[in-house]
Order: C-alpha cells, then sequence, then structure tokens
C-alpha cells in the first residue's frame, strides 16, 4: 500500500446553476439551467489517493486507487480506479476511473420543463431552491509519493 497526493480533475460532475427566463409567447418566465462553455467540463480538485499494489522491484507498477479530494469546501469528491506507478521510492502516480460527489439539482416542485412562472413568483424567489444528488463521473489524476520507501531487487537481498 502506498499513499500520493496530487491534482484531479473530473469529468461529467459540473455544478448546476438556474435561472429564470422570460418566456417569449407571453410576459410569463420559465427555469432554465445556465448553459457555461466548455468552463466546467473539467473540474481541479486537490487529494488523497491509496494505491494498492504489490510490491516488487519493478520500475513501473499497477495499482488499484481509493481516494478523495476537493475543490471548495462544500463538496467532496470520492475516488475509485486504477494506476500506473512510475518509480522506485518516490514515485509518480498516474490515476483515472470513476469519481462521485453529490451535484445539485432543482428541488421539488420546480424543474426544467415547460411549467410557467409569474412575474410576481419570480420576484419572491431569491435563490432557487436545491438538493444535493449523488452524481458518478470520471477522474485523472497525476499525483507524488513524497515518504515511498524503495523496493530493494531480488538480487540485492539473495544470499551470496
Amino acid at each position: 500500500m502506498n499513499v500520493s497526493s496530487g491534482f484531479f480533475f473530473n469529468v461529467g460532475l459540473s455544478r448546476n446553476k438556474y435561472s429564470f427566463e422570460k418566456n417569449e409567447t407571453d410576459s410569463n418566465y420559465h427555469i432554465e439551467r445556465v448553459k457555461r462553455k466548455n468552463s466546467d467540463l473539467f473540474t481541479p480538485a486537490f487529494g488523497l489517493l491509496l494505491h494498492v499494489y504489490k510490491r516488487s522491484p519493478e520500475t513501473v507498477k499497477l495499482a488499484g486507487t481509493l481516494g478523495i479530494a476537493t475543490s471548495d469546501a462544500n463538496s467532496l469528491k470520492y475516488f475509485l480506479g486504477g494506476s500506473v506507478i512510475i518509480g522506485k521510492s518516490q514515485r509518480f502516480v498516474i490515476s483515472g476511473g470513476f469519481a462521485g460527489t453529490k451535484i445539485e439539482y432543482l428541488k421539488f416542485p420546480y424543474n426544467l420543463e415547460k411549467k410557467t412562472y409569474t412575474e410576481s413568483q419570480v420576484k419572491l424567489l431569491e435563490e432557487f431552491p436545491t438538493e444535493g444528488l449523488f452524481r458518478i463521473g470520471g477522474f485523472l489524476g497525476i499525483s507524488f509519493n513524497f515518504f515511498g520507501k524503495k523496493t530493494p531487487d531480488f538480487e540485492s537481498v539473495l544470499p551470496k
């Protein structure tokens, strides 16, 4: 086992933002999800990974990976995947797999369907009520193990 820390990029776990948009046909409003052009396609985060692998003198090793990361104070992201570990003591690690976190979605009775709201209803609602629902996406990470122990070569431990 081994622990590394580094930077991770989450895919498919974008935050949702909503706004009222005026209908084209009447004076009422409807809710739309704010579309951002590629700004939330990859969300950076900082975190820790636990790597499970068989110790060997090989310079490149494959490992199973569990981890956590955060990009802000309000959300933790959980990771499960695999890693390629490069090096013998202080190891460089490239990881990828599944990521999960809570994403805010509109709370009932609000939705993105064609329901309309009057101007007075819009003025009463300062912020959209949301609820966090757990969603799965992906992650890609680059991390480093600062405290790794060098695995000796097999020939160096054999009696001479």
